[in-house]
């Protein structure tokens, strides 16, 4: 029966990981469950569609399948050391060492907070909002379409937009109520023709 009872109560561990190998399909981990226990190559197993590599130092929870302790299994790594805190019930938080998180909060807002956000999409990147502000500017390092017309609200002591480059407009472009298709103006005592 002690037998049985030492099996039982050497099924879950705790330990801390001491290296971990992200390259295989099913990512391992070296483990010290005690001073004295040290297990090499433990399978990490993760939920479906997530996946991190954990610092040397994370913290795991460690299953020995019918208390057998030459194979062990880990369920779960968390490190205390950069968990994103005050989280309120019902929120949701990806984050990590560098300070870099995603926080679903309550009332539905998705907050994203990077140095750089990029977004590699083959063919293209649909936004179906209203609106998209930016503190600061937006930048179109290629040609910038606008097909259903383009408004742009200048701040206060500063210019609207600005144009490195050749600005190519299919139609007609008005400046101040001056349309630079069908503009005259005076000229040594007459109108001149419009543009050609």
């Amino acid at each position: 029966m002690s037998a049985i009872s030492q099996r039982v109560v050497g099924m879950i561990a705790r330990g801390v990981v001491a290296l971990a190998d992200a390259q295989r399909k099913l990512q391992t981990l070296q483990l010290r469950l005690t001073a004295q226990e040290v297990k090499d190559g433990v399978e990490h197993f993760e939920p479906y569609g997530y996946t991190s590599c954990p610092h040397d130092g994370a913290e795991a929870l460690v299953l020995f399948p019918s208390g057998d302790r030459s194979h062990a299994v880990t369920v779960c790594v968390t490190d205390r050391r950069y968990r994103h805190l005050g989280l309120k019930p019902g929120e949701v938080a990806i984050y990590t060492d560098e300070g870099d998180k995603l926080v679903m909060k309550r009332g539905r807002i998705a907050e994203l907070t990077t140095r750089i956000f990029r977004v590699n999409a083959s063919e293209r990147v649909e936004l179906n909002t209203p609106q998209v502000v930016a503190s600061d500017a937006v930048v179109s390092q290629g040609p910038l379409t606008a097909q259903d017309g383009l408004a742009v609200a200048g701040g206060a002591g500063g210019a609207a937009v600005t144009v490195a480059g050749t600005v190519a407009v299919s139609d007609d472009v008005v400046a101040g109520g001056k349309s630079a298709v069908h503009h005259r103006h005076p000229e040594t005592g007459s109108i001149t023709d419009e543009p050609v």
